[in-house]
Parts: C-alpha cells; structure tokens; sequence
C-alpha cells in the first residue's frame, strides 16, 4: 500500500489560468467559438478572448464536442451510462439528451449539414470491424453506411451530405513513424452511387480528412514529410500541398468549420487555428476562471496499478510507478513510500545504473521526452539529455555504468550514448538501418532487427568492450 500526495497549485485570482492539455476542438459554424475537452468535460470558448467556460459537470468522461450547423447545439461523447455514448446539449448549456444506447462504444464524427443527423464509427455494433452509421436525432433510427473488410474510421460530411471522408485500416494514432500493412488510408465514400475510393496510398499515417471549401478540397494530416502536418488535396487524392511544416510534435485530432473557411487542431499541448487555404497558424490562449473537481491535497492507498517496478543490484531499493509518478521504496519502509516525480504529466521508462546509485528515466517536463537522473540518496533530480527535436527512447546503461544509451522515436539514424554524469552526447553506434532493439540486463548485449533492403527482416546481436562502443 503506497499513500499519495496530489496537489495542485493556486493560481492568482487576477488573472484566469491558463488551460493547456486539451483536446478534441472543435469551431462553430463562424469560427467565433471553439469547444474541447479538458479535464473530462465539455468546455466553449471564445476564440478571440479565450475565456471559457465549462458547459459539462459529470463525474463521467466527456469528449468529441461538435457544434451543429446552425451553432446552437452541441454533440459529445460521454461514458456516464458505462460505456461511450453520444449526447446532444444547447450550445450555452443546459438539459443534456442521450441519442445512442448501444453497448458498442460510439464515436461522434460530424452532423449532417442540414443538422437532421449525425456521423458515428461504430465497432462491434453489426460488424466485427469499425464501420460507419448514420443515426437520425428525430426518432433514433441508425443505419450503416458502409461495411468493408477493413475498419473504416469516419471523420465528415461533404457540404452537400453526398460523400464522407474517412480512413480506411490504420494503426494507433501515436504510433509515430509507422509505415506497413496498416497503414491508414484517406477514403471517400460516394453515398448516392455507393461505391468507396481510397484517394492515398502514401505508406505511412494518412489520418483526420476534412472537407473544406464548399466541398472542392480535402484538408488531413500526415507524416510525408516526416512529423504529421496538415496537408491540402482534391478529393480524387491530387495536387497534394502541404500547409504547415511543424519540426517536432505533431498535428492531431484536425477538424473544420462548418463554413469550410477554417481548421482547428492540437500541437505541442495547445490548439491551432488555420485558415483552409494556408497562412500561418494561430495559437489559441484558452483561460478559465474555474474551481477544481477535488481538494488541492488527497490521500489515497493504493493496493494495486503499479505500472512499472525496477529493483537495483542489491536489491536494497526499488522503483515504482503509479499513476505516472515514481515513488521509491526501501524494504524497511513497509507500506511507506518516498514520492520522486509530482508534476502533472507522465514519468516512467526507468533504469537503475549498475552500482545501484543513480536512477535514468525519461520524462515529458520540458514538452518532449527527456533523459532525467535521480540520486536516491539526496533526492536530487536533474535533465540529462534535452532534446527539443525528438521523444528519446531509452535502452538502459552499459555495463560499467560509463553510458546511457538511447535512439530518436523518429529512428533512423543510430543509437546515442550520453554521459550520466556530464549528459554529453556521441553517437555510438551509426546503423541507420536498425528497427528495434533491446539491451540486455547486464548491459552487455544489444539485439537488433535490422532493415534489410526492405526485403526482409534480420535480428542479431552485438557484443562491446566495456566502455569502448567497438561492436
């Protein structure tokens, strides 16, 4: 049992905070307002003042807010019947009205445009994969619009109702970099003649297609130049033009105004506005004169959720995440615990080093995922390796301690060894070739799967001198 100790930091009453961390916008018909979730709730906003202001108060999770055509009614997902279902609510607030009831998880997508119906991914509904359903507000009557042998992930109407975008297969979202047999695809769906055309057919993430321009242009993100960006197309998949070039991070969860004019979409822990023929992207500063849900210091006894344990050498000390902080524990703690990491976002990924004196793990405190090391006798915790470009992934230390060896998330260009005392970088081993990878306990192996011409797939081993890098 490990007691935790949360707290949250007062913020001066001057000044609303800042909200950061959240998701799923989306733009009213004009562009003047924008809804997202944070913290489990609906919110809207201004887009010019950014003051917000929480439209959903359930102890359930809500998400996917969507604005009707008009802008008076707003869509979400909620779990608070037990699993996700859509719901519908004025756009100011109000009485809330359940549209599914099914035990399948629904997935809002858009309303129809004359606002009569809305556009679900439904899967397990009537078929095995996720497939999409038109389900009408008046009456509740559902139908599916298109059952294939791959799932198909719906994201919108065209201006005329005729045709829905979508993606067709696809891997997880933040799978970065992946390129394979499920790989998503843009689709267009022709609801009138029936027929579905795949209209990409780049190897890695295609995902998130949006109708703009009264229907003459498809707006969607991709990885085709490296970090997923938005991109611009016709709707028959020609004349691709790229209309942001972020370096890092990348572009999620891209949806339109109802008037096709704009795009909103998360980057870098914040939401973007973009106009639909290009330009620069604008940050929307979003502030909310809010109350927590809870006390600012609670006291919990957790008896099961551990996520990640490491035991040192001599077994003397362990290592312990729970709900993404890292706590340490001596045996002669019992059932106490030392907390190490408590800000709000993610911790974890950890190695000891070999004489059991110093823990690596990665964290996300600066924005991406850094190399942190922790000294367990005087507490103190530092930044290794910041690397504002790349998520770093982590193999371990070598076998005498002398490096941290690690890779860039985007790979491709070898493994990196940083110094645990002074955090300085070479590069250790060049292969560019190499997938996947994995260090042995001890330090003193490395398995790889190699590239081989794309042809096949080779895994190995390599062995060095301990501190010498030689292979």
């Amino acid at each position: 049992m490990f007691p935790l100790f949360l707290a949250c930091a007062f913020t001066s009453a001057e000044e609303p905070p800042v909200l950061r961390d959240v998701h799923f916008p989306d733009l009213s018909p004009n562009a003047s307002q924008i809804a997202f979730g944070f913290q489990g709730d609906i919110w809207v906003a201004g887009v010019e003042d950014g003051l917000a202001r929480r439209l959903t108060v359930s102890e359930a999770y809500e998400e996917r807010p969507r604005f009707s055509p008009d802008g008076t009614q707003i869509a979400f997902v909620s779990d608070r019947y037990g699993n996700a279902d859509v719901f519908v609510m004025p756009a100011t607030g109000g009485v809330i009205r359940r549209v599914t009831y099914h035990s399948a998880s629904d997935v809002l997508a858009d309303w129809s445009p004359d606002g009569t119906k809305l556009l679900l991914s439904v899967a397990g509904r009537d078929h095995p994969h996720t497939a999409p359903y038109e389900i009408e507000l008046e009456g509740g009557y559902i139908r599916p619009l298109l059952l294939d042998t791959c799932s198909i992930s719906i994201t919108g109407y065209s201006p005329d109702a005729r045709f829905i975008t979508g993606i067709r297969r696809g891997a997880a979202w933040w799978r970065k970099a992946y390129k394979g047999s499920a790989n998503s695809q843009v689709m267009v769906y022709d609801t009138q003649a029936d027929t579905m055309a795949v209209v990409t057919n780049f190897e890695g993430m295609d995902n998130w297609p949006v109708f703009v321009r009264d229907g003459s242009r498809i707006c969607f993100v991709s990885e085709r130049n490296g970090r997923p960006n938005v991109f611009s197309m016709n709707p028959d998949g020609s004349d691709v033009k790229p209309l942001t070039d972020f370096e890092r991070d990348a572009v999620t969860f891209l949806t339109a105004s109802a008037d096709g004019k704009w795009l909103v979409f998360e980057w870098n822990f914040d939401l973007w506005m973009l106009r639909s023929d290009g330009g620069t992207p604008r940050k929307i500063t979003l502030r909310a004169p809010m109350d927590y849900r809870r006390t600012f210091e609670t006291e919990e006894t957790l008896k099961a959720g551990i996520e990640e344990m490491e035991v040192n050498r001599d077994a003397s000390l362990a290592a312990i995440r729970l709900k993404d902080d890292i706590f340490l524990v001596r045996p002669e703690f019992k059932n106490d615990s030392i907390r190490v990491t408590d800000w709000p976002g993610p911790d974890g990924d950890y190695f000891w080093s070999p004489d059991g004196k110093q823990l690596a793990y990665i964290s996300q405190m600066n924005g991406n995922s850094d190399i942190w090391v922790l000294n367990p006798e005087t507490m103190e915790k530092r930044c290794l390796v910041d690397d504002p470009q790349f998520y770093l992934d982590m193999l371990g230390y070598t076998r005498d301690g002398g490096k941290i060896l690690f890779r860039h998330d985007v790979g491709g260009d070898g493994i990196f060894a940083a110094n645990p005392e002074t955090g300085e970088v070479s590069q250790f081993l060049p292969d560019p070739d190499i997938e996947d990878l994995a260090l042995s306990p001890d330090g003193r192996w490395l398995l790889a799967q190699i590239d081989d011409g794309g042809r096949a797939r080779t895994c190995t081993s390599s062995r060095w001198t301990a501190g010498s890098g030689s292979t």
